[in-house]
């Protein structure tokens, strides 16, 4: 049995992905719920939260794990295993958004324009999100059919429902993550990724249908030639999509080692 450190996509809080992690047992799996919502908040960079993941798997662990991580946790993750190696037994990183050169110059200008915000579509999108709900009930009425969430799996869709919202003083509930917070993590998406070859076993699990197009994940791999690349059928939100699967792939990797 092998202990987990787990690190969320942006958006979605680490409880929304019970169902994969009750898929991963009989390891166990420990995680910030919510990155950036404490003492670590996003300045210009994703830094910040690198801390707040070290800060957790020094207090909940005393032998190294596995770090995984969807999305922004997975940069998190391969970070936090390029700086602190011996924390770690291997890292996998679930599509992280390692995007090509051109796509990072254009958010670096963007970043020292100060305009990230108004410019990342993703960014503006987020800040436009509904943010407040009369209940859980009305909230899941709405996002049912919204096209992002059509392929989740139904326990990942009603675990988002449950752990995506919190109460409100005037008694409603609204983003866990607040919009704000959201969008700023998106509008400082990575333009410098600096060093990043982990010193531990490493695999990037991409989407087929995910963030980076097929000939990006070749430059990923050039990127990094020690890392073990396996595709996944799919698309970007594939561990809350198929939770089972992405479990199986996962158990099995810890396996080998």
């Amino acid at each position: 049995m092998s202990e987990i450190q787990f690190s969320h996509a942006n958006g979605f809080p680490a409880r929304t992905y019970e169902v994969f992690f009750e898929h991963l047992q009989p390891h166990t799996v420990s995680f910030v719920n919510i990155f950036g919502k404490n003492k670590y908040r996003p300045g210009k960079t994703w830094r910040p939260m690198v801390n707040e993941l070290v800060e957790s798997i020094e207090s909940q662990h005393n032998q190294p794990v596995w770090g995984i991580g969807h999305s922004f946790g997975g940069v998190l993750t391969l970070w936090a295993a390029v700086e602190r190696p011996e924390l770690f037994r291997g890292i996998i990183l679930m599509d992280p958004p390692l995007f090509p050169p051109l796509f990072r110059l254009a958010m670096g200008i963007s970043h020292s324009l100060g305009l990230s915000e108004k410019l990342v579509p993703i960014a503006r999108g987020a800040a436009r999100r509904r943010e407040k709900f009369a209940s859980r009930e009305e909230a899941y009425e709405y996002w049912k059919n919204k096209s992002f969430f059509r392929n989740f799996h139904p326990r990942a869709f009603e675990d988002y429902v449950q752990h995506g919202l919190a109460p409100t003083p005037e008694g409603g509930v609204e983003l866990a993550i607040p919009r704000a917070l959201e969008a700023r993590l998106f509008a400082t998406t990575p333009a410098r990724i600096g060093n990043t070859q982990p010193g531990v076993p490493s695999y990037y699990l991409y989407a087929t249908d995910g963030v980076l197009s097929l000939n990006q994940i070749k430059l990923q791999k050039r990127i990094f030639p020690d890392t073990t690349f396996l595709p996944v059928e799919g698309q970007h939100m594939f561990p809350l999509e198929m939770p089972d699967l992405t479990a199986s792939i996962v158990k099995n990797i810890i396996g080998t080692m």
